[in-house]
């Protein structure tokens, strides 16, 4: 038989684009974008009909009202949607990372990303 050799797009959609001036947040950040479309990257901890409960990469709980059309096939999600008054999030997409994923690295990157917003087209 033929051998299949599949090639990763380096630009898939888990690559920062330097274009996407979306913030990205935790926990901690979340209620400074009440109103605004956020990307939030955590560990699902639980799963309901509505909603799913995330762990940040601080280590807080966020919950997250769900798209009725997702599927959440991993552990590890970026979901991308708009921050609530409660600081719950609405879902407007998400993407999967996968069962291994450290978060405690990635939210290194989030408070640098905050730290020096204007780098990375935030006011």
């Amino acid at each position: 038989g033929q051998e299949v050799v599949v090639h990763k797009n380096p630009t898939s959609e888990h690559s920062i684009s330097s274009m996407d001036t979306t913030p990205r947040v935790n926990k901690a950040y979340i209620h400074s974008y009440v109103g605004q479309v956020v990307r939030l990257v955590g560990q699902i901890t639980g799963v309901s009909e509505t909603t799913l409960a995330l762990r940040s990469s601080d280590g807080q709980e966020v919950v997250v009202h769900k798209n009725p059309t997702s599927e959440f096939p991993t552990s590890y999600v970026e979901i991308v949607g708009r921050v609530n008054n409660d600081g719950t999030v609405a879902e407007m997409t998400h993407y999967n990372f996968g069962e291994s994923f450290d978060l405690a690295v990635y939210d290194e990157a989030i408070q640098v990303y905050h730290k020096h917003r204007t780098l990375f087209g935030l006011p």
